[in-house]
């Protein structure tokens, strides 16, 4: 499976830092649960490398439900955890605009749609790993953007290898609830000499 032309993966070295930055385009959404109107799935987004045929299947890492849709996927971790300084994970989305608690509009409370990061192991899910990372705005009419920084010693982090794949879900819940996706990115940075000291021993 190809990348789609959206997608853009970018690699630079400065000050002994290497950043590896994965991004996508688009306006998909996922909504929970689905109406009678709703139209097929598109097809996943693809990553720049071939997706392990057994992700897909019943009990794979990328398998959609009701809810809950992979809406992006790194290529393979070139580096352990060891060598890991930070995630970066830059979202802009908003929900379907309205909502029943008009007391909560605007702000972050009782907001009920999401996104996940997962690690994709030999095309599963690693147990445990699933990280809520930002919320929508509650009833928000407009796309909004956000930036989250996972650091180098938060347990995620931790539990990567190399070679492992950074899933990002666009996840919705209850009846209504909706996630709008504009555009998402996952940007790894990594310590060059803590890896190349790493080699060396």
């Amino acid at each position: 499976m190809s990348a789609p032309q959206s997608q853009v993966a970018q690699t630079k070295v400065e000050n002994d830092q290497s950043l590896v930055v994965f991004s996508h385009l688009s306006t998909r959404h996922t909504t929970s649960p689905p109406s009678p109107d709703d139209k097929a799935p598109s097809p996943p987004l693809a990553s720049a490398y071939d997706i392990p045929p057994s992700a897909l299947e019943e009990g794979g890492g990328l398998v959609n439900s009701d809810g809950r849709v992979w809406y992006m996927l790194s290529a393979p971790l070139e580096r352990d955890a060891s060598a890991v300084k930070e995630i970066v994970v830059d979202t802009e989305s908003k929900d379907q605009g309205w909502s029943s608690f008009p007391e909560n509009h605007g702000t972050y409370d009782v907001t009920s749609s999401w996104f996940d990061l997962t690690l994709l192991r030999d095309g599963k899910e690693v147990p445990n790993t699933r990280l809520d990372v930002q919320h929508n705005v509650h009833a928000g009419k407009e796309f909004k953007s956000h930036t989250n920084t996972i650091p180098s010693t938060h347990p995620f982090v931790k539990e990567m290898q190399k070679g492992d794949c950074i899933t990002l879900w666009a996840r919705a819940l209850y009846p209504g609830w909706e996630n709008h996706v504009q555009r998402a990115s996952i940007a790894i940075s990594y310590d060059v000499l803590a890896e190349d000291s790493k080699d060396e021993e």
